[in-house]
């Protein structure tokens, strides 16, 4: 008998047309996907990022020109993947019920997107190497929320503008990202004279303080005494590497065994598929980010409204 040779990474079968319809339909459901001015880079290629830039100066006439330097950094963002699979009977997935096909997608898809955003915008979230990349808060020192009153609110989204402008951003692409809860309250409060404070606000998002506001449900909610705080996050796009090729996979089994557990490394029984007519359906997207320079993610915390 022939050894079986060595495969290359030409022999692996393209994305089906599936995939790439998951990974269009997924995209703009995360925050990732909202935020514009990402830099965007391929994945396991190294790149050169400019982690301080340079200074035009004034001179006179016959006076030696001032000269200044670039800092830069190196990065190779390797290919990381989100997983989301789900075991579900044959007879549901060979439904012919409108709704059956899209009870699994969304369910695909809403496991996937929080997870990505949780990773992306959870400062406690510090990455594990060639698993999981730290998100871009992870080490900021957070500002503490002043209140909930509109004359609060005005000084803290000042200091946070203050703060990343202060870390080198030039505000272009600053977008806000915090929590439904807050959103609403946002969208709803009111000044002195009756009018709406930020009326470009809702709860889906908007404009807060002339700059952009992504809504997301992963953004940080803490519950506890005395009361639940949450966070609101300013970050400049145009400082963070992102590798996202659109690439994706969607696949689905019903002659495998499969280990019922999130804890796979150690699995105590394996379910066969083909046994009890069922069928296993993954997706899995493929994603890395990195913060290019620090102070690019400022955050507000102990927000209680």
């Amino acid at each position: 008998m022939a050894a079986v040779p060595a495969i290359g990474t030409s022999d692996y079968p393209p994305p089906t047309p599936a995939s790439f319809d998951f990974s269009e339909f997924l995209r703009p459901l995360t925050i990732l996907g909202k935020l514009v001015g990402l830099r965007r880079v391929p994945s396991r290629v190294r790149t050169i990022a400019a982690t301080a830039g340079s200074t035009a100066f004034w001179s006179g006439e016959k006076n030696p020109r001032p000269i200044s330097r670039q800092t830069f950094a190196g990065a190779t963002l390797e290919q990381l993947s989100v997983i989301a699979m789900l075991v579900v009977t044959r007879e549901l997935l060979a439904s012919s019920a409108p709704n059956a096909e899209s009870i699994l997608s969304r369910d695909l898809a809403s496991a996937a997107v929080l997870a990505m955003d949780q990773a992306f915008i959870n400062p406690g979230n510090v990455g594990i190497a060639g698993v999981m990349p730290a998100s871009i808060t992870s080490g900021v020192t957070a500002i503490h929320s002043s209140g909930s009153t509109l004359a609060a609110i005005d000084s803290d989204l000042a200091l946070l503008i203050q703060a990343l402008s202060d870390a080198g951003s030039d505000l272009q692409f600053a977008t806000f990202v915090t929590r439904p809860r807050t959103a609403l309250y946002l969208s709803g409060l009111r000044g002195t004279g009756g009018a709406h404070a930020f009326p470009a606000m809702t709860v889906k998002g908007g404009t807060l303080a002339g700059l952009p506001c992504i809504v997301s449900a992963a953004s940080p909610s803490d519950v506890g005494s005395p009361a639940e705080g949450g966070e609101l996050t300013l970050i400049d796009p145009s400082q963070v590497l992102v590798s996202d090729d659109g690439g994706s996979a969607l696949e689905l089994s019903d002659q495998t065994a499969i280990a019922m557990a999130d804890n796979p490394t150690a699995p105590s029984t394996l379910v066969s598929m083909f046994q009890t007519e069922s069928a296993a359906l993954k997706t899995t997207r493929y994603v890395n980010w990195q913060r290019v320079r620090p102070g690019m993610a400022q955050v507000l915390d102990a927000v209680v409204y």
